[in-house]
């Protein structure tokens, strides 16, 4: 747990079986209650060395995607962009 401004925040990590982290959760405490923020999901090939990471708002909608096929520091696949008329 940790407070930024007034805000407290928790963070959750879940682990697969070889002991990489799959998915990483940042939650809003307020009132006793946890509500998720954002999520991080992670893939990796089999030697452990990532293959993907997914960024996921609150709403659980897909906002980024790295791919670490060619570059070790990840590379952006997509990026949403806000359509004004």
């Amino acid at each position: 747990n940790y407070t930024y401004g007034k805000q407290k925040w928790q963070q959750v990590n879940k682990y697969n079986k070889d002991s990489t982290i799959s998915e990483h959760l940042e939650l809003k405490l307020s009132s006793g209650k946890a509500k998720q923020n954002i999520r991080y999901e992670y893939e990796y090939y089999p030697d452990k060395q990532r293959k993907q990471t997914r960024l996921y708002d609150s709403k659980n909608k897909l906002k980024h995607v790295w791919n670490y096929e060619c570059d070790s520091k990840g590379k952006m696949e997509t990026k949403k962009f806000k359509i004004t008329k």
